[in-house]
């Protein structure tokens, strides 16, 4: 972690963005596949990847105590320290520099602790571990493992910078380098692929989520119309949560747009997918639904966080999930193929009860929209989503779409 902390602090040390790629590129050159997958989702300042939802569940108290163990020092001066500099990890380097780091971990060997911390319960019972990691770490590389742990890593990098400096260390196509991280949602293995020269032998893998498509918001229908040279799609913009549902394999999963496995709260949606006889990746939205309705979304919170939802909530506050595009079908990668090839497939497949294709229609001539704007107000949804008729589908972009009116979600 020596040369990651070095290399941390050269990027944090300039503004430019070119100087920050080509520190980072250097680095990672010299890295062996492990410690590269580490390294990498640790520059974006995560411990796991985007995809990985397992959490460290370390808190600042345990922090604070094991650096504080380590040093020696007094309660004072932690808060002194922590005043001026504003950072826990920065306090840390502070309090440790006098500290003689008794090994010296790589960033694969990092991960490996961080993945034994999130099998321990309890924060207390988490600080021996943390003694055991910061007693092998110089005061810089503690530095830098507080503000992973945190998700604080402020150095000017964001995930995007990160990916050009893959491409550019191990020169790779930066747009090679950018899909792949969208279509695994995981920097690290990018990078393994890339350093490997296997951008273009990657596939849509099952229960692997991706990251969404977004979209923006429209002031104005003449801006909509501007936006859209050709045909589009109206379509109902829900007052639900964005969901992502996986079939196949005999099994289905259902995954936030954090990329968190959410199935388990939503059975009825799971046991409608399990049934299905394809194998398919759907993007849609979970609602709260009943006698063909969809309900408030202060009904559909009353679902959300349960491990187990009884049988009474289930029966009281039924979900559906509206489908309104398909990433992949029977193997076939659909992302790059049209929106309208897409919506296709999606009406042929016979879905199960808590399973919808969410309703739409195209326009390929400028008419008035506030009378479908009026008529999703009537079914209790917030607003409409244009869709341009021939769009791909490109995971984290917002390319193609808009949502109006103007509305705080997506």
């Amino acid at each position: 972690m020596r040369l990651f902390a070095q290399t941390a602090d050269a990027i944090a040390g300039t503004t430019s963005k070119l100087k920050k790629i080509a520190f980072l590129a250097e680095y990672l050159r010299t890295l062996n596949e492990d410690d590269l997958r580490a390294a990498c989702v640790f520059f974006t300042g995560r411990p796991f990847a985007l995809t990985d939802a397992r959490t460290l569940n370390v808190g600042w108290s345990a922090l604070v105590d094991a650096v504080q163990r380590i040093s020696g020092a007094s309660d004072e001066d932690i808060h002194q320290i922590y005043l001026e500099r504003g950072d826990l990890g920065e306090m840390a380097e502070r309090l440790l520099a006098r500290h003689a780091a008794e090994a010296s971990w790589s960033p694969s060997q990092v991960h490996g602790i961080f993945a034994e911390l999130v099998k321990i319960s309890g924060a207390a019972n988490k600080v021996p571990a943390l003694l055991d990691l910061f007693r092998s770490l110089t005061a810089p590389e503690a530095k830098y493992v507080i503000k992973i742990i945190t998700g604080d890593l402020r150095i000017g990098l964001k995930e995007n910078t990160v990916e050009e400096a893959i491409a550019k260390a191990f020169d790779r196509a930066p747009d090679a380098v950018r899909r792949a991280n969208m279509m695994l949602g995981d920097i690290g293995e990018t990078a393994v692929l890339a350093k490997r020269g296997e951008l273009d032998q990657l596939a849509l893998a099952m229960f692997r989520p991706l990251k969404f498509m977004l979209a923006t918001p429209a002031d104005t229908e003449d801006e909509i119309f501007a936006t859209f040279a050709g045909a589009f799609y109206v379509e109902d913009k829900y007052d639900g949560i964005r969901g992502q549902l996986h079939v196949g394999e005999g099994r289905a999963a259902l995954y936030s747009r954090t990329l968190d496995d959410v199935g388990h709260q939503f059975p009825e949606i799971i046991e409608a997918a399990e049934k299905l006889n394809v194998s398919l990746i759907a993007d849609g939205e979970i609602v709260a639904f009943k006698d063909e309705q969809v309900l408030p979304f202060a009904l559909l919170q009353k679902r959300l966080g349960r491990k187990r939802p009884p049988a009474a909530l289930l029966a009281e506050i039924p979900v559906a999930f509206m489908i309104f595009d398909l990433l992949s079908y029977q193997g076939r990668n659909l992302l790059d193929e049209p929106l309208m090839e897409r919506k296709k497939i999606i009406e042929s497949i016979q879905w199960g009860e808590a399973l919808r294709v969410a309703p739409f229609m195209i326009l390929e001539e400028r008419v008035e929209l506030e009378p479908f704007f009026q008529q999703a107000a009537a079914r209790r949804n917030e607003g409409l989503m244009l869709k341009d008729a021939n769009s791909l589908y490109l995971p984290g972009k917002r390319n193609g779409r808009k949502h109006w009116p103007l509305s705080t979600s997506l």
